[in-house]
């Protein structure tokens, strides 16, 4: 089944001054999305504004910008962000939350373990034990698994291992999700998401390829969350 990919566009020109330096936020802003021109004090009153965006490939059909005003600074909101829990906020459904050093092992996905008792658990549980088709692995990774493992252990290491892999490469060295045997490659999939939206991809690509998402090693140090 195919999936809608949803490229949200944070406004790093209204929050971020260090990512961009036009004098003119709003101006730059019209520039890049399809908002146009904006008034920030009606928008910082209102809801999030959200609004489709260029149409991409027939493998992702749509995008979606999203425009909104913070009423913190910069540093306030990452703060906010790095100590943010979502299983606080049910209508989220996460039902799990950890927060991850600069060098994840297994034991900080130690958490799975304790995972809550529902159907969308268990069926992760019996997929994982079956090996289906639909588990986003790659081959070498289903090969870990042995017969009579603990799922959730077996996730576990593979989660610290790719963890751990994007830390000292980037999204690039992430092995393809192969296992179906329709190879998907998540830091080429990143890369392509941004590459089709080539206005947002002129103003913040070489910014998200210093990040490790759309390319190798990073240069700036990632943050895991």
């Amino acid at each position: 089944m195919k999936s809608f990919d949803l490229l949200c566009v944070a406004v790093l020109s209204l929050l971020c001054p260090a990512v961009v330096s036009a004098a003119d936020p709003v101006s730059e802003l019209a520039e890049f999305s399809v908002f146009g021109k904006v008034d920030p004090a009606a928008l910082a009153k209102a809801e999030i504004k959200t609004a489709a965006g260029p149409p991409m490939s027939t493998e992702r059909y749509l995008s979606v910008q999203a425009c909104l005003v913070v009423p913190q600074p910069p540093s306030k909101v990452i703060e906010n962000m790095r100590h943010f829990d979502p299983t606080a906020h049910r209508e989220l459904k996460v039902f799990l939350h950890s927060d991850m050093p600069a060098s994840p092992t297994a034991a900080n996905f130690s958490k799975l373990n304790n995972a809550p008792k529902n159907s969308a658990v268990e069926r992760l549980r019996n997929a994982t034990q079956k090996m289906v088709p639909d588990l986003q692995l790659s081959r070498a990774e289903a090969q870990q698994f042995a017969s009579g493992q603990q799922p959730f252990d077996f996730w576990a290491k593979i989660l610290a291992g790719r963890a751990q892999s994007f830390a000292t490469g980037g999204a690039a060295t992430a092995a393809p999700y192969d296992h179906t045997g329709q190879p998907v490659q998540p830091g080429k999939e990143l890369a392509g998401l941004v590459r089709q939206q080539a206005k947002v991809n002129r103003q913040f690509g070489g910014f998200l390829g210093n990040t490790g998402l759309i390319g190798g090693r990073s240069s700036l140090k990632p943050e895991l969350y």
